[in-house]
């Protein structure tokens, strides 16, 4: 990854970290001169309260997270009807959709409550789902899985006790 740079914290708050994200960013391109901003993530609340900073830019739900994470769950891994899923959902087909989630929870009846939940969960990340075939998205990657991956090897790979001060020092010392 090209220009890797990192904002964290862990006392400020979403918006203040969004707000610091613009801020960077604006800094070095110059924003109001970009036609399109795309935000990649998982779905967290987290990541899609980027409106605050980023007003114009188009959510993407990470394609990784979408089809190896969600749509392989419900349809493990059968590609027709996972495509027929994905059909479905990037068409709006939400019936048709959810009676697809129905017979793979009738085969898979220990595994309904898991089932419903993903349902939901990429019923309400339609539009990130449907961006992601957008013409100019160019950069199917997941923000936060680097910045996750890049802050946990110190902070949740092996146990400490930090107070709120000694973390806070902990994550800028890390960027």
């Amino acid at each position: 990854m090209k220009e890797q740079h990192y904002i964290a914290s862990s006392i400020l708050k979403t918006d203040k970290l969004w707000e610091e994200a613009y801020k960077y960013l604006d800094n070095k391109y110059e924003l109001n001169k970009e036609p399109t901003i795309f935000i990649s993530g998982d779905g967290g609340s987290w990541i899609k309260r980027f409106d605050i900073a980023f007003p114009n830019a188009i959510y993407v739900l990470y394609p990784f997270h979408y089809f190896n994470k969600k749509l392989s769950y419900i349809f493990k891994k059968e590609p027709l009807i996972t495509s027929i899923a994905d059909s479905y959902l990037r068409n709006r087909m939400i019936d048709e959709f959810k009676l697809l989630v129905k017979s793979q929870i009738e085969k898979y009846p220990e595994q309904k409550t898991d089932m419903i939940k993903i349902q939901n969960f990429l019923i309400e990340n339609i539009d990130g789902i449907i961006n992601q075939k957008h013409p100019l998205y160019k950069c199917p990657c997941s923000m936060e899985g680097h910045t996750s991956n890049k802050y946990a090897k110190f902070i949740t790979s092996r146990p400490h006790s930090y107070s709120e001060d000694g973390l806070e020092n902990v994550v800028q010392l890390l960027k």
